[in-house]
């Protein structure tokens, strides 16, 4: 593994991040612009098979600056934190395979490793999970079924290959999620996540 991988992988788990505004004198953050704001730095001691490489980071409100060790190249990049981007990474890397979003009111589903269907619902207010009982694809209409129940409750939830695009955000999605469960049904966008 080099250490090109591994810094790809630091800055890719920080947050993500864009190249703009590189430059070899970094500016570091200040708490000016929220006097409760205190910056905080780590360093990140990385073990690679071309040696160690360190990596220093300083949070900004709603950011942090990402120093670059010598091998790199040096500089820095100043990044903003992507809370949407986030969310959905942190699912994933908890073991959610697939995602789902929709409004009005606001849910979110998450298919997690295959087994179960978790929905919060309501805005977060209340919640079901189920572990998956039945799975049925349809090819020709590009549709997999899930049910499941648990507790005398169950759930259908229908993906559809098709784009779809939230009515609250305009973000397009390659799936179109229905939910139907305790006599309710709920319609909208989501992705796989691996």
């Amino acid at each position: 593994m080099s250490w090109r991988f591994l810094l790809w992988c630091m800055v890719f788990w920080l947050s993500a991040c864009a190249e703009e505004g590189a430059s070899s004198e970094p500016t570091l953050p200040t708490p000016a612009a929220d006097s409760a704001f205190e910056a905080e730095t780590a360093v990140y001691r990385c073990e690679s098979p071309d040696g160690e490489i360190v990596i220093v980071t300083r949070t900004r409100p709603n950011g942090m600056h990402i120093f670059l060790p010598p091998e790199t190249g040096g500089g820095y990049l100043d990044c903003e934190h992507d809370r949407r981007a986030s969310i959905w990474e942190h699912a994933k890397l908890n073991g959610v395979n697939f995602r789902a979003v929709g409004n009005e009111p606001g849910w979110v589903l998450e298919i997690r490793e295959g087994d179960r269907l978790d929905l919060s619902y309501d805005y977060g207010q209340a919640s079901l999970s189920v572990p998956i009982t039945e799975t049925r694809s349809d090819a020709d209409s590009r549709t997999t079924t899930f049910s499941g129940s648990s507790g005398g409750r169950s759930m259908v939830v229908r993906l559809t290959g098709e784009g779809c695009s939230d009515t609250m955000s305009d973000e397009t999605f390659p799936t179109r999620v229905q939910i139907e469960f305790d006599d309710r049904k709920l319609s909208g966008c989501g992705r796989p996540l691996h």
